[in-house]
């Protein structure tokens, strides 16, 4: 796994973590606001909902590619962060 996917699985278990909510949570959310565009789905999750640039840019990317959110959702439940395990430097 290259260092840039696991940075992206970090994310997604410290999104999970931070909000209490999955990035599939995110995203559907997200796509029920009729936001299209991926700068109108920043401004709604960085504006409205108060996330930093990082993570509305994780979640407006997997918003408009289906394969991407797949990818990390799959990948992201086996880990051990995703479990709740703690991280471990191996």
């Amino acid at each position: 796994m290259s260092n840039v996917d696991q940075a992206a699985l970090t994310m997604v278990a410290n999104l999970q973590r931070n909000t209490g909510r999955s990035l599939g949570d995110w995203v559907q959310q997200t796509l029920a606001t009729g936001a299209v565009k991926h700068g109108e789905m920043m401004k709604w999750l960085k504006g409205e909902q108060g996330l930093t640039h990082g993570y509305a840019n994780l979640i407006a990317l997997s918003a408009r590619d289906p394969a991407l959110l797949a990818k990390l959702g799959q990948a992201s439940a086996a880990t051990p962060a995703a479990a709740g395990a703690p991280e471990t430097d191996l």
